[in-house]
């Protein structure tokens, strides 16, 4: 009986060794865990010469945003608008003796996207075949260099003055 006191004295000695040993580990893993402070945060300030460029390239884009939207606003502005028979300016691609004579090529430009007009300048005679035109001259030379460029029937080209 004595030995078993003994091995049951011996195992609870031992458990209890192991009991302070775990709660031993466990205040030094807790107790050692770094605490961090601003001062082990670094904060790294950008250089002005980055902060320059990123400006610049700001600016740049900003000025290739507006010149693209120019372009834009210029070619829907110089956008075929059809052919306003009261403009001063008519853009002909076409002159015919005979009013039917002008209505197949009529037809093809309105196949191709345009708005084509046939008209007759103060009973000269000759019917016009108007593709675009426009009220001041500017527009409508401008016009009449992006048409004439596409070759073709458009290389003769030109602009009647009402």
């Amino acid at each position: 009986m004595v030995n078993k006191l003994k091995n049951y004295y011996s195992k609870l000695l031992m458990m209890k060794n192991i009991n302070l040993l775990l709660i031993g580990l466990m205040l030094l893993a807790f107790a050692c865990k770094k605490v961090e402070t601003t001062e082990d945060v670094v904060v790294k300030k950008p250089a002005i010469d980055s902060v320059e460029l990123k400006r610049q390239d700001s600016i740049r884009m900003a000025r290739e945003a507006e010149e693209k939207l120019k372009a834009m606003l210029e070619k829907e502005r110089l956008a075929d608008k059809g052919v306003d028979l009261e403009d001063k300016y008519q853009i002909v691609i076409a002159s015919y003796t005979v009013k039917d004579f002008g209505k197949d090529t009529k037809q093809e430009m309105i196949d191709a996207g345009f708005k084509a007009k046939i008209f007759m300048l103060e009973e000269d005679g000759w019917y016009k075949l108007a593709i675009e035109s426009y009220d001041n001259s500017t527009d409508a030379y401008n016009a009449l260099e992006r048409i004439k460029e596409k070759g073709g029937v458009f290389a003769e080209a030109r602009i009647v003055i009402k």
